[in-house]
């Protein structure tokens, strides 16, 4: 894994390296915003290793549960997606015949439900509670998945362009799980 550090010395910020750099301009944490899940926020990130259990399988981060369900049931191979990181995993059904997984046109339809699903078991589970209670802390605040590798129907680009459904649904199931009306 690439170390990443952001350095203030002498009133200058000084970075590791251009991905650093990158991320730092996809930063906003304050009072009403967090854009980036990056730095204290990392724990936002699907990347963000935390167990989530799906249809019976744990998985090593809500990416990897996410992409699992990319897979028809009969030609996943979770412990092997488990062995790579979020990164590898993110891009590995790209090599999958495309009879092994979903059709694309379905997957389309469905992404955004299973995400959710994802979520509400990374913040409800009581093996994840401390999620909950960083989540919850956040009050209101805009939730906001900044990223610099150009995903915008995720996040947004660095811009702030974006659908940033993530951000969305994480903020809806913190909007639940406040009002205390649903338990799931």
């Amino acid at each position: 894994m690439l170390a990443l550090w952001i350095q203030k010395q002498n009133n200058q910020i000084m970075f590791n390296n251009k991905e650093t750099l990158a991320i730092a301009k996809c930063i906003t944490h304050n009072e009403t915003h967090i854009c980036g899940f990056f730095c204290d926020y990392r724990w936002l990130s699907n990347f963000y290793p935390c167990p989530i259990v799906m249809e019976g399988i744990e998985y090593a981060s809500v990416e990897h549960a996410y992409q699992a369900m990319k897979w028809l049931p009969e030609f996943l191979d979770a412990s092997k997606l488990n062995a790579m990181t979020p990164n590898k995993v993110k891009d590995a059904w790209k090599t999958v015949p495309k009879h092994q997984l979903v059709p694309e046109h379905t997957w389309l339809e469905i992404r955004t439900f299973k995400m959710w699903n994802c979520l509400i078991q990374k913040y409800t589970t009581p093996v994840n509670h401390k999620l909950k209670t960083k989540l919850l802390a956040t009050g209101t605040k805009h939730l906001e998945e900044t990223n610099y590798w150009g995903d915008t129907f995720w996040g947004t680009d660095q811009k702030h362009k974006g659908s940033n459904i993530l951000g969305i649904l994480t903020m809806a199931l913190r909007k639940q799980l406040l009002s205390s009306k649903t338990t799931f």
